[in-house]
């Protein structure tokens, strides 16, 4: 059914210059521009010649299981209609397929498609939907030394989530090699019942390209990654940073001194005032928080006043918020929350860091789930400066205002004049 719905738009070869070879890297995503790339598990390539073959003539040998069932119960093109017509009526809690094809004119794939007898879930890999797969094919992983020997690029694993921050707390480098060579999806553990989502950033600061969460939980984790994605014109894609791309450079994602080559930022915010918040008359307040490397995460740490019985055009007009050092810019995320005085929720807005212009700005909100909101805004003020360790201070504002700091000498020397010190005694 793949072939059938996707058409054209299936990458079913690879592409010439990126052969499924060891060492050849993955072609890029502009490389694969409107394809889609199936990942499933693939049969050897000689076993999948074989029983392709075999599946294409209608001799391909089913399970036992299956050869000792009812031939009644294979699936036709004329018991199709039957199926179509009771669905409406009947919930069914098996998966299953539908073929709607003419056998008359059907070529051999498509009549064996029409005739393939389904039982449920099952180990064994379909030959046609093996020969899919090229660029995402899942592996058991064996270590991330093995993955560096093989270097077998398209070759990619799937990590529960505690597994995955396990290989972080011991291999945390390693990971991040991983991710330069091949596909990593991180899923959420079984024991989230509850369609709870972990937080994705730990895992994007290791360059993981897949990170799964459950989008039916409009939750911090959720919003973070809805933010996220936003940026780049909400494409999907996001470029990871340089030193996480090329074989040549170390990362470490729990670094707290500054990256080699990239530029630590300082950030400030000062929230002024709101716009159309509630609707009732409640008091509110303004939280915002930093996400992104552990070092520049700040939690629970900047909130405003609480401005009572004015939910319209609340003035909280803050010292700014100083986020004093960032390390790493590119991956940080900016979020900006405001609650009522009972701690719900009434508007939240996740801006990327590299993304935030300096001054002053009006931030339409969105609701939990992410979902724009005609009115309610915050007035605030961004600056966005490079981090300057401490002492080195006036240095930096001599090299970026020159004239500045030399009125302010001479503006120092005429002081000390006309408290009778001599201009000769004073110092060049």
């Amino acid at each position: 059914y793949c072939d059938e719905i996707l058409g054209d738009l299936l990458l079913r070869e690879p592409l010439p210059n990126y052969p499924l070879e060891q060492r050849i890297p993955l072609p890029s995503p502009n490389d694969l521009k409107y394809k889609i790339v199936i990942k499933n598990k693939r049969l050897n390539p000689e076993d999948e010649k074989v029983e392709l073959e075999l599946w294409k003539k209608g001799q391909l040998a089913q399970d036992e299981d299956e050869e000792n069932e009812d031939p009644s119960a294979i699936i036709t093109a004329e018991d199709i209609g039957k199926y179509y017509l009771n669905l409406r009526n009947h919930l069914f809690n098996d998966f299953f397929c539908l073929f709607f094809i003419s056998q008359e004119y059907a070529e051999p794939e498509q009549i064996a498609m029409a005739n393939y007898r389904y039982t449920g879930a099952t180990q064994h890999i379909h030959p046609y939907l093996s020969s899919l797969v090229n660029y995402a094919q899942p592996i058991k992983f064996q270590g991330f030394d093995v993955a560096e020997e093989r270097e077998i690029c398209y070759h990619m694993s799937s990590f529960a989530e505690n597994t995955a921050l396990g290989y972080l707390k011991t291999q945390a480098i390693e990971f991040v090699n991983y991710n330069k060579r091949q596909l990593s999806r991180i899923y959420p553990k079984g024991t989230r019942a509850d369609s709870s989502n972990f937080l994705p950033q730990v895992f994007w600061n290791a360059g993981s390209q897949m990170v799964a969460l459950n989008f039916q939980t409009p939750d911090l984790p959720m919003q973070l990654n809805q933010g996220k994605f936003e940026y780049n014109g909400g494409c999907g894609y996001l470029l990871k940073p340089d030193f996480m791309r090329r074989k040549d450079r170390i990362f470490d994602p729990f670094a707290e001194s500054p990256v080699d080559g990239v530029i630590a930022a300082q950030c400030s915010v000062r929230v002024i005032s709101g716009q159309f918040l509630s609707d009732k008359k409640v008091g509110t307040y303004v939280e915002v928080d930093m996400y992104g490397l552990p070092t520049d995460t700040i939690r629970k740490e900047f909130r405003t006043r609480m401005v009572p019985a004015n939910g319209l055009n609340p003035v909280y007009n803050e010292e700014p918020f100083v986020f004093r050092k960032v390390v790493l810019p590119d991956l940080a995320v900016l979020r900006i929350a405001v609650y009522d005085e009972n701690g719900k929720m009434l508007g939240q807005r996740i801006l990327p860091l590299d993304g935030l212009q300096a001054g002053y700005r009006h931030i339409s909100l969105r609701t939990e789930g992410n979902f724009p909101m005609s009115l309610p805004m915050l007035f605030i003020c961004i600056e966005l400066k490079i981090y300057v360790p401490d002492g080195l201070g006036d240095l930096m504002d001599a090299l970026s205002d020159p004239r500045a700091f030399l009125s302010a000498q001479e503006k120092r020397i005429a002081q000390m004049k006309a408290m009778g010190i001599e201009e000769t005694d004073i110092q060049n």
